[in-house]
């Protein structure tokens, strides 16, 4: 596994969402392979600084909380989904939808936060349903503290060693990825 060392100090810029100095970190590991390409810049795999991050099962390695809600209800069959927030989901990822569990994501439309599933819904699906990966990211264990770039000199992705918040006070407007479930897992975190 390639690192790519954080170098400097954040920028003012970065630490915008936190209200206070007090705070405590950790270090974490960027697991480029869960971190959308081109979401903020083209071909360049970036996550911001205030981004929730969750730790994957499999690696222990961390990336964007990927867990919003259904907005509105859904019925069986249905093959399309939206959602309040599809930032952070990707294609192939496996997610639980309401209390159907193993459903794969074949496609998103980020501009109008549509998750396309490869098969249809199982049963009906109430609105403000959880939506939300089954891989460890479900659940939101910190904040990242700096914006990280995972792309190389070569063009490439790569893992990479970043600073996150697990106690803080923070201005949730700026938190990237927060939203009712994931601020109830960030007990450590004040969010005004």
């Amino acid at each position: 596994m390639q690192l790519n060392p954080v170098k400097g100090t954040a920028p003012a810029a970065d630490v915008e969402f936190l209200l206070s100095a007090h705070r405590t970190t950790k270090t974490v590991t960027i697991d480029e392979t869960f971190v959308r390409s081109g979401q903020y810049e083209t071909n360049r795999k970036i996550v911001k600084a205030g981004t929730i991050l969750g730790k994957v099962t499999a690696t222990g390695l961390y990336a964007p909380v990927k867990k919003t809600l259904l907005n509105g209800a859904h019925s069986a069959g249905d093959t399309t989904i939206a959602v309040d927030d599809a930032s952070f989901f990707q294609s192939g990822d496996t997610i639980t939808v309401g209390n159907e569990t193993g459903l794969t994501v074949s496609s998103v439309d980020y501009d109008n936060n549509i998750i396309t599933l490869s098969a249809g819904l199982a049963g009906n699906q109430a609105d403000d349903a959880e939506v939300k990966a089954e891989n460890g990211l479900e659940t939101a264990d910190c904040i990242l503290y700096n914006t990280v770039d995972l792309t190389t000199a070569e063009l490439t992705f790569a893992d990479a060693a970043a600073t996150a918040v697990t106690h803080a006070v923070v201005k949730e407007a700026r938190v990237k990825g927060a939203n009712t479930k994931t601020k109830a897992d960030l007990t450590r975190i004040e969010f005004r």
